[in-house]
């Protein structure tokens, strides 16, 4: 992974003071370079931080989800819950990716797995922390 002052440029890119440099990065990577990645979106940083919720910390939720959503369709193949499941634990962001990528709901990811399996295989809910599950 490329980085730049010890950070992975998509947390790097954040210690600007506007958010334009950020929107650059995100909007050619995930163009240009591989869709599948969500323009490292979820790329951690060495706190286990994604860069999507660094971006929303600083710049703000409805900030950040315009970019998002300008990037990627609401229709889109990609199975972006699977992936967001894989890299964040924020119940908050999970939610606003839910309400903007409903179709992700049905889709399979790369292995398969519906969404249920692969939030099943990550740890994230259990009989112990999910009363509803």
């Amino acid at each position: 992974t490329s980085q730049y002052d010890g950070l992975p440029i998509s947390h790097a890119l954040l210690k600007c003071p506007s958010f334009e440099p950020y929107s650059r990065f995100f909007k050619t990577c995930f163009v240009q370079r591989n869709p599948q990645d969500l323009g490292l979106l979820f790329q951690k940083d060495n706190h286990g931080k994604t860069a999507c919720e660094r971006a929303i910390e600083k710049f703000g939720k409805s900030i950040v989800f315009q970019l998002v959503q300008k990037c990627i369709p609401s229709d889109t193949e990609i199975p972006i819950l699977h992936k967001l499941y894989e890299a964040c634990s924020r119940n908050e962001i999970v939610n606003e990716f839910l309400i903007r990528y409903p179709n992700s709901l049905f889709q399979r990811d790369e292995t398969g797995r519906t969404l249920t399996q692969a939030v099943l295989a990550h740890g994230w809910r259990t009989f112990d922390n999910d009363g509803f599950f």
